[in-house]
């Protein structure tokens, strides 16, 4: 039997199960964000041919130009309003660390990526949750994320699509919370790591006042292990930001500007093939857990099942057993009765293994 994978953190699972992987086990990792498929060819030898001209050594903290001016178009802003990060991850701890201070904190709904807490708890802050339901399709109100927000509110997390749940935000819950924040001056961040998978509108958020927007190459581009991302904000972030960027590790490596570059280049080719390859996988996946509660997902490659009155750590642990990692609620906010399953394998291997977790959540009823 394996023990102790997880009744813990989303990210002391995922170097539980690196560990149970050098003893040999043999573990199907639907725990992590990453959609499972080779990087494009073209942005491959992207970066290729970058390397070959020499292009290995140090740069701006910011970002190559050509790069910059290709994000800053996608939302009608300046190069002075962006910034290339080491994967989006890097972009929203930096601009948590430039906004919050020990003692405030950020208001976002729940379930929400366990990373934003644990972010805002490493800089001394907190973080303030808007519960929601699977049965409002995970709308928040936002009357009752504006109740939330105090003096000591430094940040509002918006994440649409969501991770856990796939679902999106309503347009105009959306709308209400950014003119509140530009009326209040409160700074808003929009993590739309997934608004390229979306099946409904891939249309990116423009920058505005107090409206922050980051986004990775992670998932629709399938470059996760490559670490580039990106951040919006205000010439006065940005500047802070870069600052930060300088300190700690420099600079993007330029040949993967020049694979970013090129995915943007060709961003409605590349994104289609990786959200067509989702729409199947959830195709695929719906047909499997046929009677399991959960909200039909509005984008890949997230699914957030329900398991009335279970504990969502037993079924994780009895799936992690058969050979399958995936992960409990609890870590996306207390959710506690449900688990995420991350369609994250091409179909050969994903449809046995959740078979597997469809055993795992049977045999728990």
């Amino acid at each position: 039997m394996i023990q102790g994978g997880t009744n813990m953190s989303l990210y002391k699972l995922s170097e539980r199960i690196f560990e149970l992987e050098k003893q040999g086990k043999s573990i199907v990792k639907l725990n992590i964000g990453d959609p499972g498929l080779p990087t494009p060819p073209l942005l491959v030898q992207a970066a290729q041919k970058a390397i070959s001209e020499g292009k290995t050594r140090y740069a701006s903290g910011q970002g190559e130009k050509k790069l910059l001016e290709s994000i800053a178009g996608l939302h009608g802003a300046e190069v002075k309003n962006t910034t290339v990060t080491p994967g989006s991850k890097w972009a929203i701890y930096g601009l948590m660390k430039i906004l919050v201070q020990p003692g405030e904190n950020i208001v976002t709904p729940g379930p929400f990526w366990s990373a934003f807490e644990l972010m805002a708890k490493n800089l001394g802050g907190s973080c303030k949750l808007v519960p929601t339901t699977a049965e409002n399709r995970w709308n928040f109100q936002p009357d009752a994320l504006f109740e939330l927000i105090d003096k000591k509110t430094k940040l509002i997390v918006l994440n649409s699509p969501l991770n856990p749940t796939s679902t999106e935000y309503n347009p105009k819950d959306l709308q209400a919370v950014y003119e509140y924040a530009q009326d209040h001056k409160i700074q808003v961040l929009v993590d739309e790591a997934y608004r390229d998978l979306s099946f409904k509108s891939n249309g990116l958020t423009p920058y505005a006042e107090c409206i922050n927007v980051t986004n990775t190459f992670s998932k629709a581009y399938c470059m996760s292990g490559w670490r580039a991302g990106y951040l919006v904000a205000s010439d006065e972030l940005t500047k802070k930001l870069v600052e930060l960027n300088q300190i700690t590790f420099t600079n993007v490596p330029l040949f993967t500007q020049a694979a970013m570059l090129a995915g943007l280049e060709n961003r409605q080719t590349i994104t289609k093939a990786t959200r067509e390859e989702c729409r199947k996988r959830l195709q695929m996946a719906q047909k499997v857990f046929d009677g399991i509660e959960y909200a039909k997902p509005d984008a890949g490659f997230y699914m957030f099942l329900r398991c009335p009155g279970r504990d969502g750590n037993k079924v994780a642990q009895s799936a992690l057993e058969k050979g399958v990692a995936i992960v409990p609620g609890q870590n996306f906010g207390g959710y506690d009765e449900y688990v995420r399953i991350s369609l994250s394998h091409p179909e050969a291997v994903l449809k046995p293994a959740l078979e597997k977790v469809r055993q795992a959540l049977d045999e728990t009823a």
